[in-house]
C-alpha cells in the first residue's frame, strides 16, 4: 500500500513539474505572440511517452493562468486534439515516434491561429513564431527524450547537453515575465536556482546554466545588466559552498549587494532584494538530501558503474583468491595422506613376527621350539619371503626338519596363507588409494591454476569506450530506440556493449545487430540480458559448418566412434572424434567419456597440457586394458587458425585450393599408459579450406595414407557433408558394404560471415 501511495506521489510531483513548465513556457513571447513554445515542449514530452489525456487539461489551465486570452485559450484547447490523437495512434500501433511526425503534428496543432487570428494578426509573424517553435521542438527533442527516459548523471551526449542549455534559457526568458502587482517572482526562482545549482553542482555545469539563464533573460527584454548580479552569484556561492550554507548565503548577500551598482532605479532594487531575500531563505529551508539528489541527478553517478565495477571485481578477485588458498590447503592435506607400500622384506618381517604372537606363542613346545632351534624363525621368515612373491606356500615349501618339530603344521601352512592374501590385498588396495589421492591432488592444483589466472584476469583494468558508446546511442536515439544507458567495454581486443532500455522493444535484436554493427563495420552477435536489457559483442568475421558421415561396424551394434561439434564461446569451436578400442556398447561409453572430458576440460579453459594428463589418467583408472585414439581440432574464428591434437588417431587432411596436405598421426593413444602426449599441429586456415578427421575404420581401408589422400584430392566439392558422404560411400565399396571397423568422417570448412 505504502509502494502504491509513494507511486501516486511521484506522478503528481511529475505532472505538477510539467503544469509549471508549461506555464512559464507560455510567459516565454516572442514577436507578440505567446504559447508556442509551450505547444513545443508538449509534443516533445509526448515523444517522450507521456499520457496526453493528462497533459492536455494541465496544457489549458496553464495557458489561461499565463493571460492569454479566450480565444487563444480555446484554439491551444483545439491543438490538444492533435496532441491526444497523436498519443491514441501511437498506443494503438505500438509504432515509435518520428521526428517528421511530431514535426507535422505540431505544425496541424497551431493551423487554428492561421485560420482565426489571420485578419487580426500578420501572417508574417505567426510563420515567424511556427518556424521558432518547430526550431525549438527539434533542438530540445533529444534533451527532453532522453531526461524523461534516463537520468542526467547517466551521460547526456554533446548534442542533448546543448539543447538543454538552450531550454533553460527559453525557460529562464518564461520565468523573467512571472511577474504579480509588479513584484518579479520570476526573480525568486531564477536567484534560487542560480545558488543551488552553484552549490550542488560542478563549477563548470553550474555556470554554464547561470549563462544560459542569463541569456533567457536578455531574450525575454531585460537589460544586458542582468548578467551582472546573476554570474556573480554564482561565481560567489563557488567560492563559498564549500564552507557551508551560512557562508554561502553571506558570500551571496556581498556578491548581490556588489551588483546593486548596477540597478537602474530605487524600485528595481527594491524589488530585487525583497526577491534575493526570499530565494535565499528558500535556499536555507533546502534539505541535504534534496541538494545530494540533485548532485547525483546531474554529476554524481557518471562514474558509478564503474566504480561499482571495480569494487566487484576487487571482492569477487578477494573470494577466488580465499578459495584458492582452501583448495590449496585441502591438496596438500591430501598429499600428506599417502601412505607408501611395505616393501616385501618389511612384510615378511612383519608377518613373521605376527605369526609367532598369534601360532606360536600359544604351543607348550614354544621355548623349547624357538629358544633352541634358531632355524624355526628363519623357517617361518622364509614362507612369508615365498608367500609374498607367489601369493601362497604349499607342503613342498616347509622343511623336514619344522615338520617333525611342530604338531601345528595345517593350521600354520592355512594362516600363512590367509596373511600373505590379505597383506598382498591391502598393498593392492593402498596403491588404488594412493592413485586416486595422487591424481585428486592434481586435479585440485589444475583448479588452483584456473583460480589464479581468473584472480589475474579479474585483476586486469576494465576499459570502457565511451566514444563507441556515444556512437551506438546516438543511432538508437535516431531510430527512437530510448537507452537509459550504453556501455562499452574492451576486453582481449573486443567489444562488449550493455544496452539498457526503459521499456521492452519487440524484435530489437535485428536493430542492436545493424546498429552496432554499423559503428564497428563489423559482425556483431546481440543477445538478451532480461526483456529491458541487452548485450552486444563483435563476432569474428568467419565462422565453420561442418559434415558428419558414420557407419558402425554392426549396423545393430553401436559405434565405437564418437564425434563432438561444439562452440566454446563466439570465437572458438571445437571438433573431436573419438575411436574406442574394439566396438559396440563399451567402446561406445569409454570414447563417450572421453569426449564429454574433453568438451568440459576446454569448456573450463584448462591448459592443454593439463587437459589430456587429466583425461588420461581418469581413463587409466578406468581400465588397464581399454583405450582410445582421439582427434581434437580447435578452431580460431577470430586468427583463422586451428590447432589439431592427435592421440593415437591415424591421419587427417587439409584440403585448400592447391591440393591436400596431410596431417601426420602421432603419440600413444589415450588411457594405454600413464602419461600420453599429444602430437599438435596448427595451421593457418584460408576461407573455403577443409579438414578431413577419420577414424581407423576409413584409413585401413585404403593401402596407405597417400591413396586416401589422392581420392580425397579428387572429390570437387566444397560442402563438408557431401565430401563426407562420398568418402563413406566409398569406403563401402571397399569393403563390400561390411565394415571390418566402425568408420566415422568428420570435415569442417571455413567461410566468410557476412558483414
Amino acid at each position: 500500500m505504502k509502494k502504491k501511495n509513494l507511486k501516486a506521489l511521484n506522478q503528481i510531483f511529475k505532472y505538477l513539474v510539467f503544469f509549471i513548465m508549461f506555464y512559464c513556457l507560455f510567459k516565454a513571447r516572442t514577436i507578440n505572440v505567446s504559447g508556442f513554445y509551450s505547444a513545443a515542449f508538449f509534443v516533445a514530452i509526448l515523444a517522450g511517452g507521456q499520457n496526453a489525456f493528462i497533459l492536455s487539461p494541465l496544457f489549458v489551465l496553464a495557458s489561461f493562468l499565463s493571460g492569454n486570452d479566450l480565444i487563444s485559450v480555446c484554439l491551444y484547447a483545439i491543438s490538444c486534439v492533435a496532441y491526444i490523437i497523436t498519443y491514441i495512434v501511437h498506443k494503438q500501433t505500438k509504432h515509435n515516434y518520428t521526428k517528421l511526425v511530431l514535426n507535422i503534428v505540431l505544425a496541424i496543432s497551431l493551423v487554428p491561429f492561421f485560420v482565426v487570428e489571420f485578419n487580426t494578426m500578420n501572417a508574417l509573424f505567426i510563420l515567424l513564431n511556427l518556424g521558432l517553435s518547430l526550431v525549438f521542438l527539434n533542438v530540445i527533442f533529444n534533451f527532453v527524450v532522453a531526461s524523461l527516459n534516463r537520468k542526467v548523471s547517466l551521460k547526456l551526449n554533446t548534442d542533448e547537453i546543448l539543447s538543454a542549455l538552450v531550454f533553460v534559457m527559453v525557460f529562464a526568458s518564461g520565468i523573467k515575465n512571472i511577474h504579480f502587482f509588479s513584484f518579479p517572482f520570476g526573480s525568486i526562482v531564477s536567484y534560487y536556482l542560480i545558488i543551488l545549482i552553484a552549490f550542488a553542482l560542478s563549477s563548470s555545469t553550474s555556470l554554464l546554466i547561470t549563462l544560459s539563464i542569463s541569456l533567457g533573460y536578455l531574450i525575454g527584454g531585460a537589460n544586458a545588466v542582468c548578467f551582472v548580479p546573476f554570474v556573480l552569484l554564482n561565481l560567489i556561492t563557488l567560492v563559498f559552498k564549500k564552507s557551508g550554507k551560512w557562508l554561502t548565503i553571506l558570500g551571496a548577500v556581498i556578491s548581490f549587494s556588489s551588483s546593486i551598482y548596477f540597478l537602474d532605479n530605487y524600485q528595481t532594487i527594491l524589488f530585487e532584494g525583497i526577491a534575493f531575500v526570499v530565494a535565499m531563505v528558500l535556499f536555507m529551508l533546502t534539505t541535504k538530501t534534496f541538494v545530494s539528489e540533485l548532485n547525483n541527478f546531474f554529476e554524481g553517478y557518471k562514474s558509478y558503474t564503474p566504480t561499482l565495477l571495480s569494487y566487484t571485481k576487487a571482492s569477487l578477485k578477494q573470494k577466488i583468491e580465499n578459495t584458492g588458498i582452501v583448495i590449496s590447503l585441502v591438496s596438500n592435506v591430501l598429499k600428506k595422506n599417502i601412505k607408501q607400500q611395505i616393501s616385501i622384506e618389511d612384510g615378511k618381517e612383519l608377518l613373521s613376527n605376527e605369526l609367532i604372537n598369534l601360532i606360536c606363542k600359544k604351543c607348550p613346545n614354544y621355548s623349547m621350539c624357538h629358544a633352541l632351534h634358531n632355524d624355526t624363525k628363519t623357517a617361518i621368515t622364509n614362507f612369508f619371503a615365498n608367500g609374498l612373491v607367489r601369493g601362497k606356500i604349499t607342503i613342498l615349501d616347509i622343511p623336514p626338519f619344522l615338520t617333525e618339530r611342530c604338531k601345528n603344521i595345517p593350521v600354520l601352512l592355512n594362516e600363512v596363507n590367509n596373511m600373505c592374501q590379505k597383506f598382498l590385498k591391502f598393498n593392492v588396495l593402498q596403491n588404488g588409494a594412493n592413485e586416486g589421492t595422487l591424481i585428486a591432488t592434481k586435479q585440485l592444483d589444475c583448479v588452483n591454476e584456473q583460480l589464479a589466472k581468473l584472480s589475474l584476469a579479474v585483476s586486469e583494468k576494465t576499459i570502457f569506450n565511451t566514444h563507441l558508446a556515444d556512437e551506438v546511442e546516438k543511432l538508437l536515439i535516431y531510430k527512437n530506440l530510448l537507452p537509459i544507458k550504453v556501455f562499452c567495454v574492451e576486453e582481449n581486443g573486443r567489444y562488449i556493449f550493455t544496452i539498457n532500455f526503459k521499456e521492452s522493444y519487440v524484435n530489437i535484436l535485428d536493430i542492436l545487430n545493424e546498429v552496432v554493427g554499423s559503428v564497428l563495420k563489423r559482425p556483431v552477435n546481440a543477445s538478451i540480458v532480461d526483456d529491458k536489457t541487452y548485450t552486444v559483442i563483435d563476432s569474428p568475421l568467419c565462422d565453420v559448418v561442418f559434415g558428419v558421415a558414420s557407419m558402425s561396424k554392426l549396423e545393430t551394434s553401436e559405434s565405437g566412434d564418437t564425434y563432438s561439434f561444439s562452440k566454446m564461446g563466439d570465437e572458438n569451436a571445437l571438433f573431436a572424434l573419438c575411436d574406442g578400442m574394439g566396438s559396440g556398447e563399451r567402446a561406445n561409453e569409454i570414447s563417450n567419456l572421453a569426449l564429454t572430458l574433453v568438451e568440459n576440460f576446454y569448456r573450463a579453459e584448462f591448459d592443454k597440457e593439463q587437459i589430456y594428463q587429466s583425461i588420461n589418467k581418469l581413463l587409466v583408472m578406468q581400465s588397464t586394458d581399454e583405450f582410445c585414439a582421439l582427434d581434437v581440432c580447435v578452431v580460431d574464428l577470430f586468427k583463422r587458425a586451428f590447432s589439431l591434437y592427435k592421440l593415437g588417431a591415424p591421419e587427417s587432411f587439409l584440403k585448400t585450393s592447391d591440393g591436400v596436405e596431410i596431417l601426420n598421426s602421432g603419440a600413444l593413444p589415450i588411457g594405454i599408459v600413464d602419461e600420453s602426449i599429444p602430437k599438435v599441429e596448427t595451421r593457418l586456415l584460408n576461407m573455403g579450406d577443409i579438414v578431413i578427421l577419420v577414424s581407423d575404420g576409413v584409413s585401413d581401408l585404403f593401402k596407405n595414407s597417400i591413396e586416401l589422400k589422392e581420392f580425397i584430392e579428387k572429390l570437387d566439392v566444397t560442402n563438408p557433408q557431401s565430401l563426407a558422404d562420398q568418402l563413406l560411400t566409398e569406403c563401402k565399396v571397399r569393403s563390400k558394404d561390411a565394415m571390418k571397423d566402425d568408420t566415422t568422417i568428420l570435415a569442417f570448412r571455413l567461410f566468410e560471415k557476412k558483414k
